[in-house]
């Protein structure tokens, strides 16, 4: 404990700080006249003043702790919390007139009051040992007070966070809203009644999501039916007219459209076998620049390629699909030089004649 203060100094500003709060008028900043004192004299004069309000009849009903957030600790210009002393002269109770020409520069502060059920002592306390020594925690209404100036009009001096602890951190007055046992278990039903009232209504909400998703699947099943039967009813209609057509049977037609579907998908399938070869071929680890390309090697070892995109392009530009026959004839017109008609190997095209006029025109003469 570091003392720069006499007792007889310390006693003196304790003196000169009560007789201040019992004349509402404020006196200049201890640090102003002491300003090498340490915090253990802020200390020491807050526990003298407090000495001067126990010789006068008032008892200790608890503590502060002031200053607390940085918010309030920029206001005040310091960077560290404080504490005092609450007698019971200085608790009030809820709904009480309080005159303001009591206090010197009072302010009112809405802060947390921990009502504690058994006491607190020691320096190595933890938060579970303020937890387990609390009752209930309540809102209440602080009422702070500046013995002295907060700011001195002559120097424009700001007192220090040393002056507010020497000033018992500020502290005038307290509301005691404290809640009986009761009470509190009152609010505590109250609380929990009104939770289980939000979940029902939460089910509720649930429960009309539910059936508005039920009437929307419900909705969606019948325009999918709907499509449905439209598609039918269009199948049935070419059924019929190919039925009233005497020259070609709803059997033939159906063989014909079978064979050509099959035809497109042996099609597909030889492409994506081709494209699944050339994207494998892509993978492989070849020279920069380098180019697939389909070759022919000679007697003479003479070896003549061109590129798979130029096969390709060829193919595509002439035949339009990829098929065994197209591929034989794009090799031979670009190795051998030599144009292999690919009409006269390709299977007759099929004409449908849905009309007698049409079969008339089919009909060669």
């Amino acid at each position: 404990m570091t003392l720069t203060m006499s007792p007889e100094q310390i006693a003196a500003e304790a003196a000169l700080l009560d007789e201040a709060e019992r004349t509402r008028t404020q006196i200049r900043q201890t640090t102003s006249v002491y300003p090498t004192m340490t915090m253990d004299d802020a200390y020491a004069i807050q526990s003298a003043w407090l000495d001067i309000k126990v010789e006068r009849g008032e008892a200790v009903v608890g503590h502060k702790i002031g200053l607390t957030s940085r918010a309030m600790q920029a206001a005040m210009k310091i960077d560290t919390p404080d504490s005092g002393f609450l007698t019971a002269d200085m608790v009030f109770e809820p709904n009480t007139t309080i005159d303001a020409a009591r206090f010197t520069d009072p302010k009112l502060e809405i802060e947390l009051a921990f009502v504690l059920a058994t006491d607190l002592a020691g320096t190595d306390l933890t938060i579970d040992d303020v937890l387990d020594a609390t009752d209930s925690v309540t809102p209440s209404i602080e009422l702070i007070a500046a013995r002295s100036f907060r700011v001195d009009a002559e120097t424009g001096r700001t007192r220090t966070v040393l002056d507010t602890i020497s000033d018992n951190a500020a502290d005038a007055s307290l509301e005691d809203r404290r809640l009986n046992t009761n009470s509190r278990e009152a609010g505590y039903c109250s609380a929990l009644s009104s939770l289980a009232s939000q979940c029902d209504a939460l089910f509720n909400e649930i429960m009309k999501i539910r059936a508005c998703r039920k009437a929307r699947r419900s909705v969606e099943v019948e325009c999918a039916n709907e499509i449905m039967r439209s598609h039918c009813d269009e199948i049935l209609a070419i059924g019929q007219t190919l039925a009233s057509n005497g020259g070609l049977s709803v059997s033939s037609a159906t063989a014909e459209l079978r064979v050509a579907i099959q035809a497109q998908r042996n099609q597909v399938s030889q492409l994506r076998v081709f494209l699944e070869t050339l994207r494998t071929a892509s993978t492989l680890p070849l020279p920069a620049k380098s180019k697939l390309v389909v070759g022919v090697r000679g007697e003479e070892a003479e070896i003549k390629t061109i590129d798979l995109d130029d096969v390709l392009k060829e193919i595509y530009s002439t035949s339009r699909e990829l098929t065994d026959i197209s591929l034989s004839d794009t090799l031979s017109k670009l190795f051998l030089s030599e144009t292999t008609s690919s009409e006269s190997a390709a299977p007759p095209s099929r004409h449908f004649a849905r009309r007698s006029v049409d079969r008339e025109s089919a009909e060669p003469r």
